[in-house]
């Protein structure tokens, strides 16, 4: 770009007034603030298990330079660093192109090549050698911030005859303002994209102070500029002595720097080390137990520090009860629940608190926690299934919950009593089993039984949790049950939820289900299912070997029951959308004999209410016995599938009609003729 193109050219008129002495401007303008690096927000503390790591916690969140609002960057010059804050918002594409030749290096090595005390400093486009930097496309004019003392601007092409500026002609040049310029430089729009932060304005007047000369045939002086010449020369040269390169005062570079950088300590390296990437601070535990402190150091632009001191918690704190030891732990949760935890019997219970600023006291057989915990976890070894117990008690607090996040059991335990407890993470039983268990709820966890004894279990509600049990369970109670499921081993005994239940179960045989209602679900079990009972069955999926009884109370709907063997009794109120198949090969409504994959009966099956878009089938029915008959849905065949029906009961409004040996299609059509009925979609395939 020949030099009639850039402002500062010789021929440009719009200075400001160079003769004011130039010490009278900086005493003036240089820019002070009480403005630094503040804290935003506290550092939460850290808990960390041994030989774990955190999270990157980002330290952005919790410190800023209230001084920078936009992109910071740093012009380093060969007489110390100018730091900027940028009007990201205000002038979008000025600072995107300005970057662009910061973060592409081409302002490396580039001459500062104009410095007129209570006007500018230029630089920005000359290599020592009086070559322009190579440029891109001229941006589009964006000014509407004021050219005053510590703003940046871009400087514009001028046209060589009328001495006006082009506004948009901005490329690579910038000018930063010793002055204000507002009324010279406003009405031509050279856009302001930045300002000076802390003593950068020092570093700007420090330079201006240089001894100046001039260099043709383009570090010259241009109207209006100091006829002694305005190219900077750095300290140390001896005027009247030729000017060479090594004379010019240089931007070294301009870099997109963090407004604020961090650095850590510890006060215990052996136990926590904090590492810092870019804002993010990672802390990293040893192998021991116990409390450490980070230091966080946060440094702006200007060398103003501020510093945290975060606390850093490796392990828990533990309470041992049992064998000769404290029989309880009192504590108090977070939202204020008064709790107990007492251990009886053989072998030991570790409660593990984690949190910050906790402590013990209390007698020998009755330990206290000070301090508010944030979890509690239990783990047991050494115990008898003779007469090992844990229970958990809670009083008080938001709804008289103690919150337990996990148990873990290495041996046998006679019982497990907890009905205020919330169980937030998995019980584990790593080896034996446990004769009575009693919690309040269990959230997201599961509940985790080797293949020792039977266990008897109560739980007030699962919620997205589930049972995993090798073994068998004697009986299983609970409130309501909604996500997660069941899966046993061998056999359940009776399983009772008195609301609704939402979930899987798989095992190899069940005595007896009982619910308020089932919701959606996969069952899968192998074996013998002596009875299901609910009062409403919805989106259920059952795949079973063999089944007693379904008393299905309610509607059934939306459901599918298969199962490889008989079905003894079924007895639903409607049946609308489902299906019930015994011995069918594929899932699939019969059609021919070979579509039974067993010669399985269903012993009886009553629909007290409305039969409809439903298919049942099985080889042989005992009886059968329909309510009010649907014979329309939209087209869609349903009906009923079999090799023979003992009986078949069907009612018409007011009219049952019974009939008994049905081996053929025939008998039953011939009902529907003589009573003046159309089937229409409603079909018996009797193959």
């Amino acid at each position: 770009m020949s030099l009639q193109h850039v402002f500062g050219s010789r021929r440009t008129q719009r200075r400001a007034r160079p003769g004011i002495p130039v010490r009278s401007i900086v005493e003036g303008l240089e820019s002070r603030t009480m403005f630094n690096v503040t804290q935003t927000a506290a550092v939460s503390p850290v808990q960390l298990a041994p030989g774990t790591s955190s999270t990157a916690i980002d330290l952005s969140q919790h410190f800023a330079d209230p001084l920078v609002t936009g992109s910071a960057v740093v012009i380093e010059t060969s007489q110390g660093n100018i730091a900027l804050n940028l009007l990201d918002t205000t002038t979008p594409k000025t600072v995107a192109n300005f970057l662009s030749y910061a973060n592409a290096g081409s302002y490396a090595d580039t001459v500062i090549q104009r410095a007129v005390p209570g006007f500018i400093l230029q630089g920005g486009g000359f290599t020592s050698d009086q070559n322009h930097i190579p440029t891109t496309t001229p941006i589009p004019n964006e000014f509407s911030v004021s050219n005053t003392v510590g703003t940046i601007a871009m400087a514009l092409s001028t046209d060589p005859n009328t001495h006006v500026a082009d506004p948009a002609s901005a490329t690579s040049d910038w000018f930063i303002n010793d002055g204000n310029n507002a009324a010279t430089l406003d009405p031509q729009k050279f856009t302001v994209f930045g300002n000076v932060l802390y003593d950068g304005m020092q570093v700007v007047n420090d330079i201006e102070a240089d001894a100046k000369g001039s260099v043709s045939p383009t570090f010259v002086p241009s109207a209006g500029d100091p006829p002694d010449g305005v190219l900077p020369l750095a300290p140390g040269y001896n005027i009247g002595s030729p000017i060479l390169p090594t004379n010019y005062v240089m931007t070294n570079t301009i870099v997109q720097v963090i407004p604020v950088s961090f650095a850590v300590t510890s006060d215990n390296t052996a136990l926590v080390n904090g590492s810092i990437s870019g804002t993010d601070l990672t802390v990293v535990a040893g192998t021991g137990t116990g409390l450490a402190h980070l230091t966080i150091t946060a440094t702006d632009l200007g060398n103003n520090s501020v510093q945290e001191v975060v606390t850093v918690q490796v392990g828990a704190t533990q309470v041992t009860l049992g064998n000769g030891a404290a029989r309880s732990v009192s504590f108090t949760d977070p939202d204020g629940t008064h709790s107990l935890i007492t251990y009886t019997g053989a072998g030991l219970a570790t409660i593990s608190f984690t949190g910050l600023n906790l402590g013990t006291t209390g007698s020998a057989t009755a330990k206290s926690l000070s301090g508010s915990p944030l979890a509690v976890t239990i783990s047991t070894t050494g115990t008898s299934a003779s007469n090992s117990a844990l229970t958990i008690t809670g009083k008080g607090g938001a709804n008289n919950m103690v919150d337990i996040a996990g148990i873990k059991l290495d041996g046998s335990m006679r019982s497990i009593t907890g009905r205020n407890t919330n169980l937030t993470a998995d019980l584990t039983a790593v080896s034996g089993s446990i004769g009575t268990l009693t919690l309040g709820t269990i959230t997201s966890a599961n509940i985790n039984l080797g293949s020792g004894a039977p266990i008897r279990f109560t739980v007030g509600s699962m919620n997205t949790a589930s049972i995993i049990d090798k073994g068998a369970i004697t009986s299983l109670t609970a409130n309501s049950w909604t996500g997660g499921g069941l899966v046993f081993g061998t056999a359940l005994g009776q399983l009772r939820i008195k609301g609704a239940f939402v979930g899987s179960v798989e095992g190899k045989s069940l005595s007896s289900f009982t619910a308020g209602s089932i919701g959606a679900g996969d069952w899968a079990i192998t074996g013998a299912v002596g009875s299901i009972t609910a009062k409403g069955i919805d989106s259920w999926r059952a795949n079973l070997g063999t089944l007693g009884r379904l008393m299905d109370l309610g509607a059934m709907t939306s459901s599918k029951l298969n199962t490889t063997g008989n079905i003894a009794s079924i007895t639903a109120a409607s049946m609308t959308g489902s299906t019930i198949f015994a011995g069918v090969a594929a899932g699939a409504f019969p059609s021919s004999n070979s579509d039974f994959s067993s010669m399985a009966t269903i012993g009886s099956l009553s629909l007290k209410g409305t039969f409809a878009n439903s298919f049942i089938a099985s080889a042989h029915f005992t009886s059968l016995s329909f309510g009010p008959i649907t014979f329309a849905n939209n087209g869609s065949p349903f009906g009923v599938a079999a090799l023979s029906i003992k009986q078949l009961k069907l009612t018409f409004g007011r009219r049952k009609v019974t009939l008994r040996n049905v081996v053929s299609a025939t008998q039953v059509t011939n009902v529907f003729a003589a009573l003046g009925v159309a089937p229409e979609d409603l079909t018996f395939r009797i193959l």
